[in-house]
């Protein structure tokens, strides 16, 4: 039996858009929304940068009570910044300051009034971590910012 999206599907999707939605002329710092990937391979150009890439790296899930499970979803948001020296680490910070602004903006991601009635909400989004690097690379600066959420889901029993 075919079905819709995944409630996890529907939520890397709103993610995606929030993420996708960072450009300075809507108010934020930097423009690491212009580009967006997931799962990325191949090595990142210049060409792409400022961008921010999403991986969902795993779930941790228990009983919930009520024939329900509740999910603890794990995502990683990687934004990619250019500059010149000096200029990077300040974009940097930026990058995690829209980050973090964009969660912020509805940390439910729009999710949790299910019209369908499935049973399925998003209890909210817990910040775990940020890394940062700074790579030169062929004369030219890069900066990245890694922060690590967890979304918390609650579905029927056995959902996703």
């Amino acid at each position: 039996m075919a079905g819709s999206d995944s409630y996890r599907h529907r939520i890397m999707e709103a993610i995606k858009a929030r993420m996708g939605g960072i450009r300075s002329s809507a108010g934020y710092r930097t423009d690491i929304g212009r580009r967006g990937f997931e799962w990325r391979e191949p090595a990142f150009q210049d060409l792409d940068i400022p961008c921010h890439e999403l991986r969902d790296t795993g779930a941790e899930m228990a009983e919930a009570g009520g024939g329900r499970t509740l999910h603890t979803l794990r995502v990683e948001i990687t934004a990619l910044v250019k500059g010149s020296e000096g200029r990077v680490p300040a974009l940097m910070r930026d990058a995690a300051a829209d980050i973090m602004q964009a969660i912020g903006e509805d940390d439910e991601w729009g999710l949790s009034d299910d019209a369908a009635g499935l049973g399925r909400v998003v209890l909210g989004v817990r910040p775990v971590t940020e890394e940062s690097f700074e790579v030169v690379q062929e004369a030219r600066r890069y900066g990245g910012v890694r922060l690590i959420i967890e979304v918390e889901y609650i579905t029927d029993r056995w959902g996703a």
